[in-house]
């Protein structure tokens, strides 16, 4: 597989064939988008790895064919089919990582992930982590529940 990088302002595209290069502004106006809701930037750049099949995809990230892209610090990897949706969710993952505490429970950022990004859980474990998530949202507020999620204490 020969990769193809391509550069955006704060965006590195892997891809291996230079049409994908539209999800660099995707992915550049997502990272804005989290970062203003966050209120957390991101240091350094990140990269957008996208992967010619499935197969490959699996391989390489040692994920199910069920997951469509994972996170991994400043590294998003993704599966060919790509959908906008899930790019915002893993841009969500790379803010969280880059500010949460290391003892944030994976719940409470999957279940963050997908209520501030809307994308659909996908499984009951993530329904019932969105659902946890959303209870503290409307119990406490967006802001305070963020807050938390970049490392200040809960009430």
């Amino acid at each position: 597989m020969r990769w193809h990088i391509l550069a955006g302002e704060r965006v590195d595209l892997w891809a291996t064939t230079e049409e994908q290069k539209h999800w660099i502004p995707l992915a550049e106006a997502a990272l804005r988008g989290v970062e203003a809701k966050a209120g957390w930037p991101v240091a350094g750049r990140v990269t957008l790895r996208i992967y010619p099949s499935v197969g490959s995809y699996r391989d390489a990230t040692g994920e199910s064919g069920n997951v469509a892209a994972s996170t991994r610090g400043t590294v998003i990897r993704a599966q060919p089919a790509l959908e906008e949706t899930t790019l915002r969710h893993e841009m969500w993952h790379v803010v969280l990582e880059a500010h949460a505490p290391q003892q944030l429970p994976d719940w409470f950022r999957e279940g963050l992930a997908i209520t501030m990004s809307g994308t659909a859980p996908g499984s009951t474990e993530r329904t019932v982590a969105r659902d946890r998530v959303r209870q503290l949202v409307a119990r406490y507020g967006e802001k305070n529940v963020l807050s938390w999620a970049g490392g200040q204490r809960a009430p």
